[in-house]
């Protein structure tokens, strides 16, 4: 129910801000700042597992990530994959691709 297909790199944020880049400008802005905020969580956290697994359900990530053309993709190139009802961030990300996705959010 939750699986939606993916056509653009997994690994690559360029593609998915390309994307994000013809969103109005508020939702753009709404998404980036979601990725981001769960991207520091994990940084500043790292031992923390509850920041690693966000439900698609939850409607915060579900309005401003999930739902919005390139939202998802950006995650995806953060490390994240989807696992059920949820992203999961995989145990091969590591914390070069969390911050060049933090960063390209930011820019």
């Amino acid at each position: 129910r939750f699986l939606r297909r993916r056509t653009m790199s997994a690994t690559d944020p360029r593609a998915a801000l390309a994307v994000t880049a013809r969103l109005p400008p508020e939702i753009r802005r709404q998404c980036h700042a979601t990725v981001a905020k769960i991207i520091n969580n994990i940084v500043n956290n790292p031992s923390e597992l509850k920041y690693r697994r966000i439900r698609v359900t939850n409607d915060k990530f579900s309005s401003t990530v999930w739902n919005v053309p390139g939202g998802c993709e950006l995650m995806m190139a953060a490390g994240f994959v989807i696992d059920g009802d949820a992203m999961q961030l995989s145990e091969a990300a590591d914390e070069a691709r969390l911050t060049r996705v933090l960063d390209a959010v930011r820019a």
